[in-house]
């Protein structure tokens, strides 16, 4: 009996293992594949002006997906995309200006929290043009409270944005 019970014992410790080493394999082809990712999509955005690699490589940096974690960095990556009307793009780069507390640094120049605010509300009027509904609904915000004398406050305005929002499948304007 006390044979079997080792042999059950062994044959158990050799298939956890197995199972170690097979989840350390595919652990090591994620990560394979993962470094190979954002490299891949820098020579997509910068050579082929291909804006949904920018954008990709806006969203790498910002959840530290195959490089390392940089939400400073992933900004540019949106702005670059967002300029040439990639829609998914626009109401990232505005949402960056106003996520960074009382200052948002741009390429080493300091914004005050105001001035961060009416660059985000340009783009996300940008987004919304795009019809981009996320982007809507942040302008709809925006109109909603006057956000820091940025806009004027505008019922009227608010509500034409979450509507659009809302048709757009967002959710949450379907509420306002």
């Amino acid at each position: 009996m006390k044979k079997l019970i080792f042999l059950l014992i062994l044959g158990f410790g050799v298939c956890l293992a197995n199972e170690a080493i097979d989840a350390q394999d595919d652990l090591d082809q994620t990560q394979e594949a993962q470094d190979g990712f954002a490299p891949d999509l820098k020579l997509k955005c910068k050579t082929d002006d291909n804006m949904s690699a920018c954008y990709q490589l806006g969203e790498a940096y910002l959840e530290g997906i195959g490089i390392n974690k940089s939400p400073k960095k992933a900004p540019q990556f949106f702005k670059i995309a967002c300029k040439q009307d990639y829609k998914d793009s626009c109401a990232k780069f505005a949402y960056s200006y106003t996520a960074i507390g009382k200052h948002y640094e741009d390429h080493g120049t300091k914004h005050t929290h105001k001035r961060s605010f009416i660059k985000a509300f340009k783009y996300y009027k940008k987004s919304c043009s795009l019809k981009d509904p996320q982007g809507c609904y942040n302008l709809a915000s925006f109109y909603e409270t006057g956000k820091d004398g940025v806009c004027k406050k505008s019922d009227k305005h608010a509500q034409k944005f979450f509507k659009i929002s809302c048709e757009g499948g967002f959710e949450p304007a379907c509420n306002k």
